[in-house]
């Protein structure tokens, strides 16, 4: 055995020292924290209080496992196929990006703002987990929302989510840029939409760049803004709002874009690191 004794302490030593040149100290403890509560079924506080526990040598082994993916830049989430995210433990997997802490932002944003609408429509392009629709349909429990997704995979994935928290959200597969959502008028579009640029993929790390789905993260062709094209369109024409995140390097643009497409008024917004994260814009 690799680990020099069989108590919790042992184990994260043996974790940590073998992926601090891949992840910085505190993802690192989350990574080791995620773990121990798949394993184990311990919670953060019970790793911090636990570190003298005996673990048997089958849960050491998953341990040693576990650390060989992670060398390989296999993300946590898809080893361990969930991810947190506001209040929700979703199933994740290869078919679906990973859920951010920026995105739970966007979600915040549209609760306040939407919590005074009476039943608005809320259509989520590119859902992939249903991580945004769900978190919209929690806070705005009045809400109809709507998910749609290309992926067939994601599409699954998003529907086990909802009935998992029993949340009435309706989703289906649709390429967005080859096809409308005929059957519904959205009072609210939202979107976290495919926005790096190929010319970004060498800055890119290999745990999202070698395991995420490409499609979910650059758009077709070379036009970065063709998401939000469609989107704008959608938008004039239901007369909807519009709820976006966007490349930092581009909010200015998508502004921009948005004006062109008739927007009477559009908001950039920082998220909590400073970084232009997200746009608003009312038609």
């Amino acid at each position: 055995m690799q680990i020099s004794n069989n108590t919790l302490a042992a184990v994260e030593d043996y974790v940590l020292n073998r992926i601090k040149d891949l992840y910085p100290e505190r993802e690192g403890a989350a990574i080791f924290g995620l773990a121990c509560y798949v394993y184990l079924g311990l919670n953060q506080v019970d790793v911090r209080l636990s570190k003298d526990m005996k673990i048997s040598e089958s849960e050491m082994i998953k341990f040693i496992h576990l650390t060989k993916r992670l060398r390989k830049n296999e993300p946590i989430q898809y080893i361990m196929g969930k991810a947190f995210f506001l209040d929700f433990e979703l199933e994740v997997s290869q078919d679906t990006l990973i859920p951010r802490p920026e995105t739970e932002e966007l979600v915040d944003w549209i609760i306040t703002d939407e919590k005074e609408s009476k039943s608005p429509v809320v259509l989520d392009i590119g859902t992939g987990t249903g991580c945004i629709a769900l978190g919209v349909k929690k806070g705005l429990p009045d809400a109809q929302v709507h998910g749609v997704d290309i992926s067939e995979g994601a599409i699954e994935i998003a529907r086990r989510n909802a009935a998992k928290y029993n949340l009435d959200a309706g989703f289906r597969v649709l390429d967005i840029l080859e096809n409308d959502v005929a059957d519904l008028v959205p009072d609210v579009i939202v979107s976290n939409p495919p926005y790096i640029g190929k010319e970004e993929a060498g800055e890119m790390n290999a745990n999202v760049l070698d395991f995420e789905p490409q499609q979910a993260l650059f758009p077709k062709g070379d036009d970065v803004l063709i998401f939000y094209r469609k989107i704008a369109a959608l938008a004039k024409k239901h007369k909807a709002r519009v709820y976006v995140e966007i490349n930092r390097a581009h909010g200015e643009e998508v502004c921009a874009l948005f004006d062109t497409f008739g927007a009477v008024k559009t908001h950039l917004k920082k998220d909590l690191s400073g970084n232009n994260r997200m746009v608003k814009a009312i038609w």
